[in-house]
């Protein structure tokens, strides 16, 4: 007679029952034989062995059951770790008491045995795993007693949470065996399945630190001190130990990397160490409390201006690469999360430097042939991670703050733009067009970091049994990629970066449109994104600066009498009166040159300018520039004040004494009083009675040799008019 379900079920959970049980059993004998010394060297050997079977078993036929009795760490802890660390003890305290290079051979042999047994067990039971994740990744040609169609709900999310334990101990292992690369490989793969997990960015900061890579173990340490679920404990303090290293290394190298004869490697270790130093000195202008510390605030922004140097240096020889600069962006974010605004200024400055050297590689691929020919954007994925955390930012008044927020927009404008023109030109050449769905793969490495949780989702404490397939996968693949050196980007990615980085400026409060399409800083226009200002009086033409060319604007009727009046000293005007003139005759004037009124005029801009009277400063300050251009005011008016007359305007009306009363059109015309001492050479610029202005730069020699005079003295004309004729040939 057949079993039924239920009663298989029970027999079942009655042997995983026995089977723990066992394992008790065996864990208080391996305790007790541990505490009887070497005479029970042997027994010890074979009851460790034993349980790690026992443990074994159960992990492999019910992953949720093992779970739940924490097999996993259990196996970790009395199979392997506390004879690891009881042989890295006995090492440590034979080299330091000086024993015998034998002697200390033979015991760090017997190590790295141990080490060698260890990775064996746990590649193996790694292997078991990925391949209950997908059948295709098992290596190991053993057949398994639970395959993924045995496995349910609850077993399924055990197989992750599992697989992430291992992983990390597979990582120690290899980090044991000084073996740094297999180590990261196995950290980052459970970084992956649990993002929001401080434990394995812990372990992989003390690897790159071992490597004397202080920039990227910093990123780790932040990581995994502002890890969204599980802290690990001693991240905190490692990262003071970080900071004190490296303080003592720039006491030790005060000029590696600071002449013009240092090497890149220099330069780089240089300027990573002062961006680290930096860090470090921004957590101290302000305390617990909030206060500011002046004398540490002086020091972190004299800092602050020698790291930037340094970054603008590298980027311009591409020293830098963009996955040490996210990087980079993180340890920003990581310390304007605790610190005050001088922190999120230094935020805004690192992005302003990475704003404009994107606007330069951009610049490099406008108007390219082909779209596969559209190459990766140096610098473009660390500005995009900079432009999304500093929306999340919240306003302030401190003035540094304020400065580099506004540069820093106005640098992203101009990178945006120029981005924008690329992606048009995509789009129009190629049919490259549409949306991003989601954010660049970049991103994902990102996830678990709780600075970032504000623009980004904040993952679950362990990704689900399908994701985990497509991290395994993806991690085999990436390895394999790695050694056969064949891991590319395609140009559809890098176009589609072009498009996040549109959309997150689309999204941005901080950002406007000008009428040409154009991105630029809320409340900053320019002058090339502003209309000029339409006027009800049609009769006055508005004078326009020319656009092409170096020369001066044609002179037309309309625009002789424009001037920038707000530029001008109204008393030029009355220079050229005698002071014994009363101060009535200088008021009459003074209404005569006085500006018209303009009426307001509204910007075809999101946001809305009007236009002052002209007597006030204002329009020539709302932008904080050069004082604006003045319109002109209607024609019969004198022209403004101080404005030197046009070419051929320039004689003032000669006051000889039966002429002093003689009427004239000439706006320009200045009535002086004849000399007395007898001196009537007009031709002289300096003479009280010349026709030529003191300060006009007219040649007299050039006035003799007009076409004007020549035709008036009967000079035969030089001209190429077939039609014309000279006054003295008519009949």
């Amino acid at each position: 007679m057949p079993y039924s379900q239920d009663s298989t079920q029970t027999t079942f959970s009655r042997g995983i029952e026995d089977k723990e049980k066992q394992v008790n059993r065996l864990e208080s004998r391996l305790l007790e034989l541990r505490t009887q010394g070497i005479s029970k060297q042997h027994e010890l050997q074979e009851a460790r062995m034993r349980l790690c079977e026992k443990i074994s078993n159960i992990l492999m036929i019910n992953p949720s059951f093992s779970l739940t009795k924490e097999f996993p760490d259990r196996l970790w802890q009395n199979c392997f770790y506390i004879f690891i660390a009881a042989d890295r003890k006995k090492i440590t305290k034979m080299k330091s008491r000086g024993k015998k290079q034998n002697a200390l051979e033979s015991e760090f042999k017997d190590f790295q045995h141990n080490l060698d047994e260890a990775i064996k067990y746990y590649t193996f039971i790694i292997d078991i795993y990925n391949g209950l994740l997908d059948p295709s990744l098992a290596q190991s040609q053993q057949s398994q007693e639970l395959t993924q169609e045995d496995l349910d709900e609850n077993d399924k999310a055990a197989v992750v949470q599992i697989l992430y334990r291992f992983l990390i101990c597979a990582g120690d292992l290899h980090r044991y065996k000084e073996q740094p690369n297999k180590a990261l490989l196995n950290y980052e793969q459970a970084a992956l399945l649990s993002p929001g997990q401080g434990n394995p960015y812990n372990n992989m900061a003390v690897l790159e630190q071992q490597k004397d890579s202080i920039c990227n173990a910093l990123y780790y340490y932040a990581r995994s001190i502002k890890a969204s679920y599980k802290v690990f404990q001693t991240s905190s303090t490692n990262t003071l130990r970080l900071y004190e290293i490296n303080q003592k290394w720039l006491k030790a190298n005060p000029t590696v990397g600071q002449d013009t004869t240092s090497s890149k490697k220099d330069v780089s270790k240089r300027f990573n160490a002062n961006f680290v130093e930096l860090q470090r000195q921004l957590t101290l202008t302000v305390d617990a409390n909030g206060i500011d510390h002046c004398k540490a605030k002086t020091d972190a922004v004299t800092l602050m201006d020698t790291v930037i140097l340094g970054l603008e240096a590298l980027l311009a020889s591409s020293g830098l690469g963009d996955t040490l600069l996210c990087r980079m962006v993180v340890i920003n974010a990581f310390t304007a999360t605790d610190c005050g605004a001088l922190a999120h200024a230094f935020v805004f400055r690192f992005g302003a430097a990475l704003a404009d050297r994107v606007a330069q590689n951009v610049s490099k691929q406008l108007g390219i042939v082909s779209v596969e020919n559209l190459r990766s954007i140096r610098g473009l994925v660390p500005l995009l991670i900079t432009c999304d955390h500093v929306l999340t930012f919240a306003s302030t008044e401190d003035q540094e703050f304020l400065a580099s927020e506004e540069n820093f927009w106005s640098k992203v404008c101009s990178a945006a733009n120029k981005c924008k023109t690329l992606v048009d030109d995509c789009s129009s050449k190629f049919g490259k067009s549409g949306s991003l769905e989601k954010t660049p793969k970049e991103y994902q490495g990102l996830a678990g970091f709780t600075p970032f949780e504000k623009f980004m989702e904040k993952p679950p404490d362990y990704i689900s049994f399908e994701e985990a397939r497509e991290v395994a996968i993806k991690s085999h693949s990436s390895a394999s990629k790695k050694r056969s050196g064949n891991e590319n980007i395609t140009a559809d990615e890098h176009y589609l970066k072009l498009l996040y980085f549109l959309e997150v400026m689309e999204k941005s409060d901080k950002v406007t449109r000008s009428h040409k399409d154009l991105f630029c800083p809320l409340g900053e226009l320019d002058e090339t994104s502003v209309d000029p200002p339409m006027l009800e009086n049609d009769d006055v033409i508005a004078y326009q600066h020319p656009q092409h060319g170096g020369g001066p604007a044609l002179l037309v009727p309309g625009a002789m009498l424009v001037d920038m009046v707000s530029q001008k000293d109204t008393t030029q005007v009355f220079d050229r009166f005698d002071s014994s003139n009363d101060s009535n005759q200088k008021d009459m004037i003074q209404n005569e040159y006085a500006a018209p009124t303009v009426t307001a005029v509204q910007y075809p801009n999101l946001v809305a300018k009007t236009i002052p009277s002209l007597e006030e400063k204002a329009y020539s300050t709302f932008r904080n520039e050069e004082p604006a251009r003045t319109l002109a005011p209607p024609p019969g008016l004198p022209p403004p004040p101080g404005l030197p007359p046009p070419p051929g305007f320039s004689a003032p009306n000669i006051s000889l004494d039966f002429l002093s009363g003689k009427p004239t059109k000439n706006p320009f015309a200045v009535n002086r009083p004849i000399a007395t001492n007898g001196n009537f050479n007009l031709m002289q610029s300096e003479h009280p009675n010349s026709f030529l202005q003191y300060d006009d730069p007219t040649d007299r020699t050039e006035l003799l040799e007009s076409q004007l005079i020549k035709d008036l003295w009967g000079e035969e004309p030089i001209t190429n008019n077939p039609f014309y004729k000279h006054p003295a040939s008519k009949v």
